[in-house]
């Protein structure tokens, strides 16, 4: 028997409608359905939900349908993946940043030598500053 079966048969045996089983579980009767007709499984929380809900080991609602572990992996898998993707982006995006700021900072940089006691105009971005050298 599938999982899918088996869920089927645990909400008759406690003569529950979809819809009653599905507000147990938070989910809409639709995806109750779905789940009893094989289309989609549920995650790995709600069959532990289930198994404990009524009293059904975890192990005889998935012994036997090899297919739901390894969907179940493989989402794991996927959310992994994408996790470490996502990490990876991050931290590309803040070590660019800080090259591209230190580069700015570079550009904004003046540096001239005075040999009189003079006063100069330095424009610096949109700051204008008066400087003064000399004693």
């Amino acid at each position: 028997m599938i999982l899918g079966e088996k869920i089927k048969s645990i909400r008759q045996e406690n003569k529950l409608s979809q819809e009653e089983f599905s507000e147990k579980f938070n989910v809409t009767r639709q995806t109750v359905s779905n789940w009893e007709n094989g289309k989609s499984v549920p995650d790995l929380e709600t069959i532990v939900r289930m198994s404990s809900e009524f009293n059904v080991s975890t192990d005889e609602l998935l012994k036997e349908d090899k297919s739901v572990v390894q969907k179940i992996d493989s989402e794991k898998k996927k959310k992994n993946t994408l996790f470490m993707i996502l990490i990876v982006l991050i931290v590309g995006v803040n070590f660019s940043g800080i090259f591209f700021y230190k580069e700015l900072q570079k550009k904004n940089t003046v540096s001239f030598t005075m040999k009189d006691n003079k006063t100069m105009d330095v424009k610096n971005g949109r700051n204008r500053s008066r400087l003064f050298c000399g004693s």
